[in-house]
């Protein structure tokens, strides 16, 4: 499966014009990773020229009272999709 990880200097360069973020949900926070995953059966592929995928993310704070069923690999499958 492909997916691309958003690491720190995506988030500097998201977070530079933040105002040019309206209507978004934003970045997440420093304590949380998100990555973009392939969705092969909508053919949406995460490392295309125009990325599109699921929205996963994982962290220390992310649901620290839920059970670790809802994890794939450590990662929380949001089913939001990035098109």
């Amino acid at each position: 499966m492909n997916n691309v990880l958003l690491n720190v200097k995506s988030y500097r360069k998201l977070w530079r014009n933040v105002f040019s973020m309206t209507g978004t949900v934003g970045v997440p926070m420093p304590t949380i990773k998100a990555r973009l995953d392939s969705v092969p059966e909508m053919e949406y592929d995460a490392l295309a020229n125009v990325p599109r995928g699921e929205i996963c993310l994982r962290g220390s704070t992310l649901f620290s009272g839920y059970q670790k069923e809802v994890l794939v690999d450590g990662w929380f499958h949001t089913g939001n999709k990035f098109a």
